[in-house]
């Protein structure tokens, strides 16, 4: 029996890619990592290990630089969800790439082959025509469904921050935020092991932020993730702060 029913939906797609592909040139080194950024995309499942939930029914479909991922309507499904985007954006991160997407609720078939129905739609019209900058936003009714549930509100509360434009997003930095507040940063007891791979991310944005000074549609959403990063660090991680950008 065809299943075309309501389902949460996100879509998400690596930003600037036809510009990250115009780069390649000769090089094999760029054109390696752009391919194991691809894999990481198309992997499946995006899961990072056995789910945590009943019924969560986790699908992915990927599209070249894009990925459709959804699962049943219910509080657990959604938490898996935005943890497995959460996980995919810091793991792109750390290789330089930047991520955009909406999640949305609606009506969706979705298998092992294809996805179609209006909330793919929907999350493609937001990701590609609302969202703007490097962030995965959360639609209002999807908002408003974690609100009502039960058992984990205050998990999604800490997961979503609302912009100063106006939409709702996932806060993808909020492990990161966890593992700078449990250790005692500061000058003379910074933990590099620990948190080294947080000091590439943060040389990654900054060489993203000079590469795209030169260009200004590019440069507003380099600096935008640029402020959420340096407004989610403690006030102590000033070495982990991208320089030039303030908050």
């Amino acid at each position: 029996m065809v299943e075309y029913g309501d389902r949460y939906c996100a879509f998400v797609d690596i930003l600037g890619f036809r510009e990250l592909v115009s780069y390649l040139g000769n090089s094999i080194s760029k054109v390696e990592s752009l391919r194991n950024t691809l894999a990481t995309i198309h992997q499946q499942p995006l899961q990072a290990g056995p789910s945590l939930f009943l019924n969560t029914d986790f699908r992915t479909q990927s599209i070249s630089d894009a990925l459709v991922v959804s699962v049943a309507a219910n509080e657990g499904a959604l938490s898996e969800l935005l943890f497995s985007l959460q996980t995919l954006t810091m793991r792109l991160l750390v290789d330089g790439y930047f991520i955009r997407g909406a999640v949305v609720k609606g009506r969706l078939y979705h298998d092992d082959k294809m996805a179609f129905g209006e909330a793919l739609i929907k999350a493609y019209q937001y990701e590609s025509t609302v969202v703007r900058y490097p962030r995965i936003m959360v639609l209002s009714d999807v908002v408003a469904d974690t609100q009502k549930l039960k058992h984990l509100p205050n998990v999604f509360a800490a997961n979503l921050k609302q912009a100063d434009d106006g939409p709702m997003f996932l806060h993808v930095l909020r492990k990161m935020q966890a593992d700078m507040n449990a250790l005692p940063l500061g000058p003379d007891n910074d933990d590099t092991n620990a948190l080294g791979e947080y000091a590439r991310i943060k040389t990654i944005i900054e060489e993203r932020y000079r590469e795209a000074m030169d260009n200004p549609r590019h440069f507003e959403k380099v600096q935008w993730f640029a402020k959420y990063w340096n407004a989610s660090l403690p006030a102590n991680a000033t070495s982990y702060r991208v320089l030039g950008v303030g908050l």
